[in-house]
């Protein structure tokens, strides 16, 4: 599990099930208590998923596989971006804080 391209098809379902509204994924999502979740205004604004790197390496479960820091490299070399725009997503930045561990990610719906 611990390959590059393991992780990066990890990461691209993942964000693929979100896109689709997969119910199962979505349950998880609500349930998590990391920095993972959808945006409190889904009915005003659509929903979308909000993360930052570490919480989704921990959501994800692979923080016993690879550590934190080399899927953070993963993730900042993938074309994870170019491959969801075939799925209609992409992910932007949502909150930069100048720190990369501690910016906060969107995965959105491109319209």
């Amino acid at each position: 599990m611990g390959s590059q391209i393991q992780i990066q098809q990890r990461v691209l379902v993942f964000f693929i099930h979100v896109l689709r509204g997969d119910e199962r994924t979505r349950e998880m999502v609500l349930h998590f208590q990391g920095e993972l979740s959808f945006n409190q205004d889904c009915e005003l604004n659509g929903c979308f998923l909000i993360f930052s790197l570490k919480g989704l390496h921990e959501f994800l479960g692979v923080e016993n596989v690879i550590v934190y820091t080399a899927f953070r490299k993963i993730i900042y070399q993938s074309s994870i971006n170019e491959e969801l725009q075939g799925f209609g997503g992409k992910v932007e930045l949502h909150r930069s804080t100048g720190k990369v561990d501690e910016s906060l990610y969107k995965l959105i719906k491109l319209q």
